[in-house]
């Protein structure tokens, strides 16, 4: 039998909202090197987020994730108009990560899920 990795597959977009709301920090560096001690140096981890190409940051954060061995999976945010008459930032990762976590299903045996978003529970 063929000994399977492990996957993390990381909403960022949406963990980074719900940490500003409870006023926590994520060190990806640390989340990373936890991973691989626990589950197995080969543990792949998957990163989802938007992208806002004027935003030199969030750049750097990405830069970051990929210099730490993540895989970064980014799609450039739209900008939408609200009920409000505001806007919002949008950029429908979920289904993306949802889709991924489905193709490579026989590649892993142990899939964990990080997002701060109810839709995904």
């Amino acid at each position: 039998m063929e000994n399977k990795s492990k996957y993390v597959f990381i909403d960022a977009e949406n963990l980074f909202y719900s940490q500003r709301t409870l006023g926590w920090r994520i060190s990806y560096e640390k989340l990373i090197h936890y991973f691989k001690h626990e589950c197995g140096k080969e543990t792949k981890c998957f990163v989802y987020t938007g992208r806002d190409e004027s935003n030199s940051g969030q750049t750097k954060f990405l830069d970051m994730l990929e210099i730490n061995g993540y895989i970064v999976r980014t799609r450039v945010v739209k900008k939408i108009k609200d009920h409000k008459g505001g806007y919002k930032w949008k950029n429908n990762l979920d289904m993306e990560l949802a889709f991924e976590m489905d193709d490579v299903k026989d590649k892993y045996d142990t899939a964990v899920l990080m997002s701060g978003d109810n839709v995904l529970s």
